[in-house]
């Protein structure tokens, strides 16, 4: 991997990995198969509409909420969805069709956070930022603190208005992912508890 700035420190505890502009390439391969959606519902099922021209960020959140609880993994069909201030909740699992299910922010606060939860998976998502900028307290379009287990896999992560994915104190994975137009940082996590990161770009 190429990297025009790479950043880590080590001290009590303390692990940091800055990215801001660098490119890898790796053969991709569909982080979710066939398979692993079974058993899967859609967001049809819970009147989540691809190219809807409001903002459903309120049926959204209750989708995710239900499943979570259920633990069933959720399926985004390909089309736009905008959506805004998303806590993503213990154990999401969410997917949808690479390259072409695509969550916009909708502006007014955060777009994709999770705090302090076990397990969190996004895959085969588009994420873009319109290059809207967050509010207080919270640094990325993906902004997860406190989750042991994540996955973010074959994501296409654009037009952040600070960080395209932040972590504090996470582990896991981010894999096959795209990241530009951040105004900050693509990747930025910090205090990482066995974090893998791999094959993924970020561009300017």
């Amino acid at each position: 991997m190429h990297r025009r700035r790479f950043l880590t420190h080590f001290g009590t505890g303390l692990a940091a990995l800055a990215v801001s502009r660098s490119a890898s390439a790796q053969s991709r391969q569909p982080a979710v198969t066939l398979a692993e959606l079974r058993g899967s519902v859609s967001a049809l099922d819970y009147d989540v509409r691809p190219g809807a021209l409001d903002n459903q960020s309120a049926a959204f959140q209750r989708m995710l909420d239900e499943t979570a609880r259920r633990g069933i993994p959720v399926f985004l069909p390909a089309g736009t969805y905008v959506i805004s201030n998303i806590k993503l909740p213990e154990g999401a699992l969410i997917s949808g069709v690479p390259g072409r299910t695509e969550l916009v922010y909708g502006g007014d606060g955060h777009f994709l956070s999770g705090h302090d939860l076990r397990q969190v998976r996004l895959s085969n998502l588009v994420v873009d930022g319109v290059n809207r900028w967050t509010g207080a307290g919270v640094d990325g379009l993906i902004d997860l603190r406190g989750v042991p287990d994540v996955t973010l896999d074959d994501l296409t992560v654009r037009g952040a208005g600070r960080d395209g994915i932040h972590l504090e104190r996470c582990g896991g994975r981010i894999a096959d992912c795209s990241i530009s137009g951040a105004a900050r940082f693509g990747i930025y996590a910090v205090e990482s508890t066995g974090l893998t990161v791999r094959g993924n770009r970020v561009d300017a």
